[in-house]
């Protein structure tokens, strides 16, 4: 999954004048030269707080850059960081909410990749247009920046993104496997041989065991909607992907807590 940046259509009256304008992307230098432009049309009113509601970041990166951009609007803005649940369907409610609500508190916010269309079509974000759009488009992947597009305006930008990587013991794994199938068999003898043998992944039901039938089906060479998205696809690749993860949560190759796995829980 990846994460946009999308700056809320529910402003405070300081900031209602520039709807049109949104919040950067992808660093401090540009998120804090956009916001900058946000907030000068609203100097005489003295500086403002614009809250940026995203997820929490244990690395301490997020609050650097949060304090960075701050620091360099002069004292124009200050941005306060909100954090937001630790599972993602958990923030997902709590901005849902608010938006539903009105909260006019709410001015950046950090949304998973499949909420944008979403929240586009609530109209609680604001469209990122002129040289704001092409600021945020500038050396962006393309597919990337294409699931960032509903209805042919770019609603949010990407942030970051990341990608599924295969972790095993080198001391019981000489030769990391290359399908699942191989990887339950690896399992499956380790486990004959009284070696650990447990298969990490995210079998919880929230955007977890979504995610990981989406990347079976795609390694079937399927997908959940037609290409041109007005219609259901899946069929045989369906069936095959949910048979290779019926064949590992019923083998001793899966962890005995995989219904309830999470990031969090796989990572310890």
């Amino acid at each position: 999954m990846g994460e946009f940046l999308g700056h809320s259509r529910i402003g405070r009256r300081v900031r209602s004048r520039f709807r049109g304008i949104v919040a950067g992307v992808g660093g401090a230098v540009v998120l804090s030269s956009v916001l900058a432009a946000c907030t000068s049309a609203a100097a005489s009113t003295g500086p403002v707080t614009l809250n940026f509601y995203a997820n929490p970041d244990v690395s301490g990166a997020t609050a650097r850059i949060v304090a960075a951009c701050s620091a360099q609007s002069h004292g124009q803005y200050t941005i306060s960081y909100q954090v937001l649940p630790n599972a993602s369907d958990q923030q997902r409610q709590q901005l849902i909410r608010r938006l539903a609500a009105s909260d006019s508190s709410i001015d950046i916010m950090m949304l998973d990749v499949t909420w944008a269309p979403e929240f586009a079509q609530a109209k609680w974000i604001v469209p990122w247009t002129g040289s704001y759009q092409q600021q945020a488009e500038a050396g962006t992947l393309k597919p990337a920046l294409e699931t960032a597009i509903w209805h042919n305006q770019l609603v949010a930008v990407p942030d970051f993104s990341n990608t599924q990587l295969l972790w095993y013991r080198s001391d019981l794994v000489k030769t990391p496997p290359v399908t699942w199938a191989q990887m339950i068999d690896d399992s499956i003898q380790l486990a004959k041989e009284g070696k650990p043998h447990y298969i990490e992944i995210q079998g919880a039901q929230y955007e977890g065991a979504t995610v990981w039938f989406n990347t079976m089906l795609a390694s079937a060479r399927g997908s959940v909607l037609t290409p041109n998205a007005q219609g259901v696809s899946l069929g045989a690749p369906a069936l095959t992907a949910l048979a290779m993860m019926k064949r590992l949560a019923t083998s001793v190759a899966a962890d005995p807590s995989l219904g309830v796995q999470q990031e969090n829980e796989n990572r310890l």
